[in-house]
This record gives C-alpha cells, structure tokens and sequence, in this order.
C-alpha cells in the first residue's frame, strides 16, 4: 500500500463534496432569479365626472355601484347610481 491509496478517497469526497456544493449554488441562484411582482396601488378603471352643483370636472376610481363621493373642489356629497 502506497501513500496514494490512502489520499484518493479523501481527494474524492472533497472533490464530491464541492460538486454538490457548486450544483446547490446553481439551482439556487436560477430560483432566486424568479422575480414576484407586488401590487403597489390596486388597479382600478377611472371615470370622469361633473359636479352638478359647481359644474367642474373630476375623476374618480370606478367602485361597485351604488357608491358615495363628495366633489373636491365644492364638497357636496353624492351618489354614484
């Protein structure tokens, strides 16, 4: 028995040991690649509208109808049929 008999099996569990190491490393870095988009604000379709009271202009957020508002510009309040 010589002096290589004895290192080849460390040298190949090392050997194998960074391998693994480099295949988890890969896998990884492409799964952290996976972007995930958040949603900032909701999005939602808007409408334009004209006050009855003060005859100007604004928009809004389009909800579920029946919904309440009040102009910006006057403050009377409001339903949206």
């Amino acid at each position: 028995m010589n002096e290589y008999d004895i290192i080849i099996p460390y040298l190949v569990g090392a050997v194998s040991a960074v391998v693994t190491a480099v295949v988890v490393k890969v896998i990884s870095s492409k799964a952290e690649k996976q972007y995930e988009y958040r949603l900032i604000e909701p999005v939602f379709k808007t409408i334009t509208l004209r006050c009855p009271n003060c005859n100007r202009t604004f928009t809004t957020g389009e909800k579920t109808r029946p919904f309440k508002l009040r102009c910006p510009y006057c403050e009377i309040e409001g339903t949206i049929k």
